[in-house]
């Protein structure tokens, strides 16, 4: 899982630049994760994404980003599998201020999932 930025075509023709890794899923993580799921910051304190400056105009979303391995080097991947479409998280409008500190934090509870949120 990664974040990244994804350009106002429509979705699955969108042009895509990654930002930063949030989460690399393997077997091994997901047994740590049992064991200490604060062990990785994003289920913790959160991961943060420098963006030293306002992206071109083109791209117009924050996005949660993935690559699924199925099997050695067979991947599923963006524009090849529609399980992999972008999660749109936010608009770049929404950005306050540039440069930008973005902090992206899976949170459990009642609303599970991905929050993120700019300091």
């Amino acid at each position: 899982m990664e974040a990244g930025l994804i350009s106002a075509s429509t979705t699955f023709d969108s042009e895509i630049k990654p930002l930063k890794i949030l989460l690399e899923f393997t077997a091994e993580t997901a047994a740590t994760i049992k064991k200490n799921i604060t062990a990785f910051p994003v289920f913790s304190e959160g991961v943060t994404v420098d963006m030293p400056q306002l992206p071109s105009p083109h791209f117009t979303q924050l996005a949660l980003l993935k690559e699924i391995r199925v099997y050695k080097n067979h991947w599923l991947k963006y524009k090849k599998c529609s399980l992999i479409l972008p999660m749109k998280s936010m608009n770049i409008q929404e950005v306050e201020v540039w440069p930008a500190r973005l902090r992206f934090q899976y949170k459990n509870g009642a609303s599970p999932g991905f929050h993120f949120s700019q300091y």
